[in-house]
């Protein structure tokens, strides 16, 4: 089975299948100043993320070795409220290769910040997908479910649908009392929560963002090896579609996510071609992407 067709069944079991796993996952857990926690509970937490998300199916489809997703995850704990009770800021990024090349693109790069995690030693991590466990599980799994659904919507228009839906379910189990400690589960002012992420993943005024994506990738980076103008040509229309998602939908943290993820490559790519292409690319980052100008304006000097 190859992981690019589009019917896809979801595993819900914890055993292992015949099938590679998904996930390449590197996590680090770093407590620069525990007061009341053994650092042996530390390095214990992280296995058991790692092991969690590396050692178990999230799909029935076939991952070859050279498919897997590479995740890095970065828990940095910023506040120790008890015995294996914590505040983390969590970084995540998740990789996809580009093929005929050695080059990695990221598909999402992202920071939760003020996550509470209560962590029970000898209680296992479980993936969740509309029963509510713990907060640890239920933030891994509504992450890993979301990279899914981007990983697949970068290989097929649309394709991660199913794995989005999942993420939204997780955010629908949260109880309200965790809710409450963690407004990261919650409809806030701000909107860059992971209530809104799959909220806007899954409204139709976005849909030309996820088929930008697709087009992105398929028709752009993965072309580019063979033909590198115009896969730029198809990466420039895709990023045209997202600006017209942002002037649809003002202050959507998707296209937030999109530009923080893909903003340094967009740079890189266009940094050696015409002033006319730099000049298109550098008017459509200011558009989406106006707080990183200064950043951006490197790009036309």
């Amino acid at each position: 089975m190859n992981k690019y067709f589009f019917s896809l069944i979801i595993c819900c079991t914890l055993t292992f299948s015949l099938f590679s796993q998904e996930f390449r996952a590197n996590v680090i857990v770093n407590a620069p100043a525990l007061q009341l926690t053994d650092p042996q509970s530390i390095q214990d937490l992280e296995k058991r993320i790692n092991d969690f998300i590396n050692n178990q199916t999230w799909t029935e489809d076939d991952f070859a070795e050279e498919e897997k997703i590479k995740v890095n995850i970065q828990f940095n704990i910023v506040k120790e409220l008890g015995i294996n009770n914590f505040i983390a800021d969590v970084s995540i990024r998740a990789i996809r290769p580009v093929y005929g090349t050695d080059y990695e693109t990221s598909i999402l790069a992202i920071v939760d910040d003020g996550v509470p995690i209560a962590y029970e030693q000898y209680n296992p991590l479980e993936m969740t997908q509309d029963e509510f466990k713990d907060n640890l599980s239920s933030f891994l799994s509504y992450y890993l479910y979301m990279i899914l659904g981007l990983d697949y919507d970068s290989f097929s228009e649309m394709g991660g649908q199913r794995y989005i839906e999942i993420a939204d379910k997780i955010v629908n189990s949260i109880p309200p009392s965790v809710a409450k400690s963690d407004g990261g589960w919650g409809a806030r002012k701000n909107q860059y929560t992971r209530y809104w992420l799959t909220e806007n993943y899954l409204n139709p005024k976005v849909v030309a963002l996820r088929k930008a994506f697709y087009t992105y990738h398929i028709q752009g980076l993965d072309i580019m090896a063979d033909d590198s103008a115009k896969g730029r040509i198809n990466i420039m229309e895709a990023v045209k579609k997202v600006d017209q998602v942002q002037r649809l939908y003002p202050n959507c943290y998707a296209i937030n996510v999109f530009a923080n993820t893909k903003g340094d490559e967009l740079m890189e790519i266009f940094s050696g071609v015409s002033q006319e292409e730099k000049k298109q690319m550098h008017r459509l980052l200011l558009s989406i992407d106006p707080a990183n100008a200064p950043k951006y304006n490197r790009l036309v000097r």
